[in-house]
Parts: structure tokens; sequence; C-alpha cells
């Protein structure tokens, strides 16, 4: 019903052996797991869904006709003589979170991958708890075993991690991927109650901050950034304020703005990467944004101007804001171009003519 994707017919019928506790708990008991999976899911309402086999892959689940889902989930029939069938959404997400987070605490960094096997629902835990987590108030209600999971003195974040990740450049700390998912509450938890670094490079893409800044997670970032994260240091030649500077999103850079920080790395600023994402208006308050906080309106000393960068999106109206704040149209580029070149040789439409402007 709520899958992120379709479920094959053997971790379907993982769920039918979970034991419903106090109305919250799930307890997993393998043993009570049928023999047969396809006559035990179709047991369960065969007119509802069908079993399809695959030539490459297990047999997945679907619904016999889409409208099934439409008519399960209707409001309309919570009430009345069918409103046992009725399913609303988010209790939904919260039993498939927890159906998939009691699996992965079962895991430890010793798990080998016969143990593994035993669960067939770990491949779809894995990767998929935390959509399930984060629709509607899922997470609220089952961070208690999210921060389970994230406890640097259990073992099972390592062996979720090094599931999620089979390959990282670097080992992340649970804090980088409570930063990557924007788990706020988590992070706080990591912080306070578990001594976590906030300034740990664990991550190819640096510190959490970093992590924070190139996904947008902005209620992680205000966190760190409260703490004192060393907005500073640079991963990968960026610093976490040009991470957060190309999302088309003007609220990610404004959380460093509030912060009274303007960095700019040797290549690119962060008003560049802004110049380089989302609609002109985005782009535009967003420019507007950084100049009033004493960003660059030129280039670095080895980086592209930010005028022409703004040319070559077509953002036009930008073009005029940066010459305001003492942009220089005749800057050229690295062949030698002006904007004017640009506004000839590209038919660039509403570029303004610099007075004066050399060809």
């Amino acid at each position: 019903m709520v899958a992120v994707r379709l479920l094959h017919v053997e971790e379907l019928v993982e769920f039918l052996a979970f034991e419903f506790k106090d109305g919250e708990s799930l307890i997993f008991q393998a043993d009570c797991r049928h023999e047969d999976p396809r006559e035990a899911v179709l047991s369960t309402c065969s007119s509802l869904i069908s079993v399809i086999d695959t030539q490459s892959a297990p047999a997945i689940v679907q619904f016999s006709h889409f409208s099934v889902k439409e008519y399960l989930t209707a409001a309309r029939i919570a009430e009345g003589r069918v409103a046992r069938y009725y399913i609303p959404l988010e209790p939904a997400h919260v039993l498939v979170t927890r159906a998939c987070l009691s699996i992965l605490l079962q895991l430890d960094d010793k798990a080998t991958n016969k143990r593994t096997k035993d669960f067939n629902l770990v491949g779809y835990a894995v990767y998929y708890w935390v959509k399930h987590a984060k629709l509607g108030n899922a997470l609220s209600q089952t961070e208690d075993m999210v921060k389970r999971l994230f406890d640097p003195r259990k073992p099972h974040f390592v062996a979720w991690s090094s599931r999620y990740d089979e390959e990282p450049l670097s080992r992340p700390t649970p804090l980088h991927y409570a930063a990557l998912f924007n788990l706020c509450g988590v992070a706080e938890w990591l912080v306070n109650a578990r001594s976590q670094n906030i300034n740990a490079l664990g991550s190819e893409l640096g510190t959490p901050l970093h992590a924070a800044s190139a996904r947008g997670s902005l209620e992680v970032m205000q966190f760190l950034l409260t703490r004192h994260a060393d907005d500073n240091r640079v991963s990968e030649d960026h610093t976490a304020f040009y991470l957060a500077s190309e999302e088309e999103q003007v609220t990610v850079p404004r959380v460093f703005v509030n912060q009274s920080v303007i960095i700019e790395d040797e290549w690119e600023t962060p008003l560049t990467a802004a110049l380089n994402y989302g609609p002109t208006e985005t782009v535009m308050e967003a420019t507007n944004l950084l100049l009033d906080h004493g960003a660059n309106p030129g280039s670095t000393e080895q980086g592209e101007s930010p005028i022409y960068v703004a040319v070559s999106n077509s953002h036009y109206e930008v073009v005029h804001l940066l010459q305001r704040h003492g942009a220089d149209l005749k800057i050229r580029d690295g062949f030698g171009r002006t904007i004017l070149h640009m506004a000839l040789q590209g038919a660039h439409e509403g570029c303004p003519k610099a007075s004066g402007a050399q060809c």
C-alpha cells in the first residue's frame, strides 16, 4: 500500500511474522513465517492483489487494479459498512518504519551474510526505512528506535550503514547520516547525549555541516551552526556555504547568512554557485541576499565572474543587479569574450549593452 517500490513475495510475507505488542512495539518472529510465501500472501486478500512472476527477479506483488489503492485509502469509506477496510496512510508509514527498524536492530557488526539472508526484508529496510519515517509524523513516533539504530555505543549503526553505503570513501559517523537525512532530533541527541564531534571528517562530503548543506537539511544546518560548527573548513575544494548555495531554494544560503557567514572559495563563490541553479526569480532573491551580506560581485583570482555566469544562464535581471553592485560589464572570460560578445554570438536578447564595452 505504501511501499516505496514493489515488494517481492518473500519481502511482503515478512510483515505477517510480526507480533503486535501493546499497540506500538513489533516483535519479529522468524519461526512464524509461512513455508509457502506465495500462498501466505494470496490467502490474505487474493481478490485485491496479484503475484507477478518475472524472469530476472523474484516474484513481485501488486494490486489487481490501480483503483484498489485509491479505494482503500479514500476517506469516504472510513465510515459505514466497509470502514474496516480503510487504510490511513500515516499509520501505515509508521508501521512500515517500525517493521524496518525492528529488522535492522536485530543486526550487528558481526552479522554474516548467511544470517542477513534470514531476514528477507533487510534489503528493503536498509534503503527505505528513512523514506517512510520522513512522511507525516512517522519519525516522531519512531524516534526512539532511530536513536537506537544511530547509537555509536551499539553495533546496529555499523551493520546498517555498511550495507547502505557498501563502498564509502571513508566511514561516516552517525552524525553525518543524521545530517544527510535531516534528522534534527537525532542529531541533537548524538551531540548532547553521545558527544559526537560536530566537525568530524568522516565522509567524502566532509563534516556533518558539509553533508547537511549538500542535502539542504535546513534544521540540522541551523543546529550545527548554533553549536559553532566550523564553517570555514574546506572539503573537496568547497566550504559548506558553497554547497548550500548550490541549492535551488534561497532558504538554504539564508541559514548561513543569518549566522553572518560569507565565505569565498578560491575557484568558485557561493554567489556563482547560486547563479547556476534555479529559475531567475529564485536566483534573483538569492543574489540579493548574498550581495546584501557582503558577497563579492566580481570574480575571484582564479574563478569565473558572477556576471559571466549570470549571462551564461540567461539571468539578465541579475546582470543589472550585479552591475548596480559594482560588477564590471567589460570583464572578459577565459576565451577573451565580453558579455557583449556573448549577446552577439548567442543572440542573448535582454542582455544589457554595456556603455563603452569593447567587442
